[in-house]
């Protein structure tokens, strides 16, 4: 309906997976996107992707006042073994195919890696903004060398180091009633320290970073105090703990490390 219109439909979304470190063929996946968005009229937002073979993958906010042009671009970068492709118009799943062939094209130039896209539905974060301003003046998609800025300092962390520990939000709110009073369990908030001051959970520690890029130093000085600890660690929107979580657990002798998945963004949509 025409209050649809009014607001913008706002996604944001991220997934560590292989690319590549040539520019050259990095530029077949960020083309194919650049298209992708251009063929459903997607003209805001922001999208980075990462030059890396086995570190990064993509990160991205896309905005739109027609909601319908969201959901068909979730169903693309879902790829082509998306259950949910049944649900598209004969014009928009010619836009899909498309973008499906340019990926698996980039993907064999890199080296057979896996056609990137994103796994699951809930990976997209979706909410609405009903002011009349632009959100981005422009779409802007990137190659870059990190797709969350720590200086260099994580790139370290492989993808295979990533998304290992996940806590779904009703198994991190059991985590942490089960973790009260619990010398055994250290609560980390891995956001800014502003982003602290805002809101966090009950017994959080504060590493007290200005900026993503210090964490890793805090982790160095207090690795003795998380030896043998259960880690409980989460974030904004999930992004940066997979790398955080990773570094704590390759640092440190903790005996388990786990993060929130999808970070406070999910959890409070499913404990409003």
């Amino acid at each position: 309906g025409s209050e649809e219109k009014d607001q913008y439909h706002i996604i944001l979304f991220y997934q560590y997976m292989p690319l590549s470190d040539d520019r050259k063929i990095l530029q077949n996946y960020k083309r194919a996107i650049g298209a992708l968005c251009d063929s459903l009229t997607i003209t805001e937002g922001r999208i980075l992707i990462g030059l890396s073979r086995d570190s990064e993958g993509i990160n991205g906010t896309v905005a739109n006042r027609d909601k319908g042009r969201i959901d068909v671009f979730t169903i693309a970068m879902m790829g082509q073994g998306s259950a949910l492709k049944g649900n598209l118009s004969d014009e928009d799943l010619e836009i899909c195919s498309q973008f499906w062939k340019a990926c698996q094209d980039f993907a064999i130039l890199a080296g057979n890696i896996p056609v990137p896209r994103i796994k699951r539905p809930e990976d997209f974060k979706w909410s609405t903004d009903s002011s009349n301003e632009w959100i981005f003046p422009d779409l802007k998609v990137s190659i870059v060398n990190e797709i969350v800025g720590t200086g260099g300092k994580l790139s370290g962390v492989s993808i295979e180091d990533t998304g290992v520990g996940l806590l779904s939000p009703e198994a991190w709110h059991r985590a942490l009633i089960e973790s009260e009073g619990d010398d055994d369990t250290v609560l980390i908030d891995c956001r800014n320290t502003y982003e602290v001051a805002i809101g966090h959970f009950v017994g959080a520690t504060d590493p007290s970073t200005k900026t993503f890029d210090q964490f890793p130093n805090w982790v160095n000085s207090h690795a003795e105090e998380l030896e043998g600890k259960n880690v409980l660690m989460y974030c904004t929107g999930g992004i940066r703990c997979e790398k955080a979580s990773a570094f704590v657990r390759q640092n440190s002798n903790a005996k388990q490390v786990q993060h929130l998945h999808g970070g406070i963004h999910k959890y409070l949509e499913a404990f409003p």
